[in-house]
């Protein structure tokens, strides 16, 4: 007798925005604030970097975010209309000007986020 075990695996519905801060000459930035924001529903993610200037922040539900970067010594970086779909890992890598933190450079225009699951470019 032969009994098949059948179970559709979950699909995994949320999204993961990760990445590396760095300063001007491509060093890692540690304990940089990097704040997340659904531009969508306006709710607010906190996390900060590692010693190796990575983040990471999970189970973002899928929607167009803000991410801000802040860290003493430089100026905030910002970067909207970060689209995310169901499944996504993205890689967000941003490197800080030096200045004080009262001055944001926002940047836009720039080459499409590094899709890490897949092959094809959004």
């Amino acid at each position: 007798m032969l009994t098949l075990a059948c179970c559709a695996a979950a699909q995994e519905v949320r999204a993961t925005l990760n990445g590396r801060v760095t300063d001007p000459m491509g060093a890692v930035v540690p304990n940089a604030a990097v704040t997340e924001i659904s531009e969508d529903t306006n709710v607010k993610f906190d996390t900060r970097t590692n010693g190796q200037g990575s983040w990471t922040v999970q189970f973002l539900i899928p929607a167009h975010y803000r991410v801000i970067v802040a860290a003493q010594g430089f100026k905030n970086s910002e970067r909207a209309g970060i689209e995310l779909q169901t499944a996504d890992v993205k890689q967000l890598d941003i490197q800080l000007e030096l200045g004080s933190a009262s001055q944001t450079v926002e940047v836009t225009g720039e080459t499409p986020l590094l899709d890490t699951t897949s092959a094809a470019r959004r």
